[in-house]
């Protein structure tokens, strides 16, 4: 489980071949669009397909959902953010601790962390591609 900085060209590449395979879910977000807080946790929202509406529009409460996807039945699950640069370029901070919390706690999470603390709880791979 890791994040990946890619470019345009080698994201294409990858995703063109992981949205052929039927055990990979594949989310998919557009940074340029995501501009503040809620419009990122919209855009999450929609990627994962969450199947329940979010108390509050927070990245709290989005998290909490990904570290469940019970929904989602694949054991790969993919996260491409296009245009990753220009995600949150007002709000840098808010950036800097999405990925904190991708790399120590949502990685790890689906890397080990989900078979002691979820009942019925698997590992998955678990990576996210960053277009640069």
């Amino acid at each position: 489980n890791r994040i990946i900085y890619m470019s345009e060209t080698e994201i294409k590449v990858i995703r063109n071949n992981l949205i052929r395979n039927q055990d990979v879910f594949v989310a998919e977000i557009d940074g340029e669009l995501v501009k503040t807080e809620k419009d990122y946790v919209q855009s999450m929202i929609n990627a994962f397909k969450f199947p329940f509406k979010l108390t509050q529009m927070k990245i709290g409460w989005c998290n909490d959902y990904l570290y469940d996807l019970s929904w989602i039945k694949q054991k790969i699950i993919i996260l491409i953010v296009y245009n990753f640069k220009q995600m949150l370029t007002d709000e840098e901070e808010k950036k800097s601790n999405i990925v904190k919390d991708y790399e120590e706690i949502l990685l790890p999470w689906w890397e080990k962390d989900v078979v002691g603390h979820m009942v019925g709880g698997t590992t998955r791979e678990f990576i996210i591609y960053f277009q640069i």
